[in-house]
This record gives C-alpha cells, sequence and structure tokens, in this order.
C-alpha cells in the first residue's frame, strides 16, 4: 500500500495517510490532453515502479518524494523497498505493435466515491469540490484506446533527387527524397500531424 504522511487527502483521512491526493502528471497532450488537470487525483493502492531504460513505459502518475510503500497494519522494521518519486501510481506502455497498457495498483482509483469526492492535499489550503479522478480517468482511457495520440503514415515516397519515379533499386551513394504524411486521430476524424520533433528510421 503507498502511504504518504505529507501529501494524503485531509478530507478522507482515516489516520494511515493511505489515501493519497497526487498532481504529478506527466507533461503531455498526447496522453492527458490539452486542459489541465487543476484537482489532485486521490489513490489508495498499491506502487508499482518502471524501468527508466525501457523507452516503450511512461509513468503518467508519481508519488510525491515522501510516500513510501508499506502495509499499514504492520509495524515498519525495515526501510521500505520502494519510496519517493520512483514510486509510479498509473503508468501506460505502448508495445511495439502499437497495443496500449494503462498499469494501477488502484481501482478505487475508478470508483464513483472518489470520481466525486472532494479533496484537499495536507499543507495546502486549496480545497477542490471534486477530485481530478474523472478528468484523469477519462483523458488517459482516450490514449488507450487510440482515440488521442494514434498516428498513421500515408503516401509514403523515396526516389533519386532529380528523378519522378521511384527506381526499382538504389546505389550506395545515391542521394535520396523521402516524403511522407502523417495524420492524427481527433477522435472524430484524421488530421494532419503537426510536429517539429518526428523521428525517420531506416
Amino acid at each position: 500500500m503507498v502511504i504518504d504522511h505529507k501529501s494524503y487527502s485531509i478530507s478522507g483521512t482515516e489516520g494511515d495517510h493511505s489515501l493519497i491526493s497526487s498532481d504529478d502528471f506527466i507533461q503531455s497532450d498526447a496522453v492527458l490532453g490539452k486542459t489541465t488537470i487543476e484537482a489532485p487525483v486521490l489513490f489508495k493502492g498499491i506502487a508499482h515502479s518502471v524501468n527508466a531504460t525501457n523507452s516503450l513505459v511512461l509513468k503518467v502518475l508519481s508519488a510525491s518524494p515522501s510516500a513510501y510503500s508499506a502495509n499499514p497494519e504492520s509495524k515498519l522494521l525495515n526501510p521500505p523497498s520502494l519510496t519517493g518519486s520512483a514510486i509510479s501510481l498509473v503508468s501506460v506502455v505502448q508495445a511495439r505493435n502499437n497495443a496500449r497498457i494503462m498499469i494501477t495498483g488502484s481501482l478505487d482509483l475508478f470508483s464513483n466515491k472518489l470520481l466525486g469526492a472532494s479533496v484537499q492535499k495536507a499543507g495546502s489550503q486549496d480545497k477542490y469540490d471534486k477530485s481530478g479522478n474523472e478528468q484523469f480517468v477519462t483523458e488517459i482511457s482516450k490514449w488507450v484506446f487510440l482515440e488521442r495520440g494514434h498516428l498513421k503514415a500515408v503516401n509514403l515516397r523515396h526516389l533519386r533527387v532529380g528523378e519522378t519515379d521511384e527506381p526499382a533499386m538504389y546505389r550506395i551513394k545515391d542521394d535520396l527524397k523521402f516524403s511522407v504524411e502523417i495524420h492524427e486521430w481527433s477522435g472524430k476524424s484524421w488530421e494532419l500531424y503537426v510536429a517539429d520533433d518526428v523521428q525517420v528510421q531506416p
């Protein structure tokens, strides 16, 4: 169970500080949309960690530096093995075949109780009538179900510089011209994808 004695939810605490409020979101419009999630997300569940060297995995919601993983009903005899921002509360994976998976240790994250609960983080004067859970779950679901951040490449063309037809083969020192159109699914239709960091690999 994730426990946090500094970032727990005041309105819902039961004394063990296992109902935590987190606002450490991934900064990605593709995953969580362009609308800022103002209210913290309420989380009650177990922790997991991700391999930082794995480029297919992203931490979407992280715990605070004061969090740790332990059994709240047992006395802590040894230092916890998972602590601080190394704890991932919600992560996503995009496999090489473009399949998408969301990983979390909390069923309560999706519960009606937490979706509509008010939230105030310990040590903060800001109180929200409604947690950020509903917006968070809605936005991340769009990414998981390929309703956002889903790209396709069309009209791939390659040819020698100065020519108009694609050759049957190339030689080692040929100068090539390569073009491709990239479209992104908007949730309703395919639209041109605009970015300045597209990488093309042979």
